[in-house]
């Protein structure tokens, strides 16, 4: 988490695409990390970014069940 603060504040994209085309929001749903995914959505965030196979973080956190960032993903997608 400490990581993720100081790239924010040193000004990381963080929209930023990998080669699949996850951004960093992916990746936190992906390991269903709540803390990081509320932080990145505060600073702005794509929560309907889609990533190479057309998956939103949202989908990631229905796959991996998990209510809270499910709920919490729904309340910030503008196609929910």
């Amino acid at each position: 988490m400490e990581l993720t603060q100081l790239l924010i504040a040193k000004g990381a994209n963080i929209n930023a695409k990998a080669s699949n085309g996850d951004t960093p929001l992916h990746g936190a749903a992906h390991i269903g990390s709540f803390l990081k995914v509320e932080l990145l959505v505060q600073k702005g965030a794509d929560v309907n970014a889609k990533n190479d196979y057309g998956t939103t973080p949202l989908d990631l956190a229905r796959r991996s069940r998990n209510l809270n960032l499910i709920k919490f993903l729904q309340g910030h997608s503008k196609s929910y």
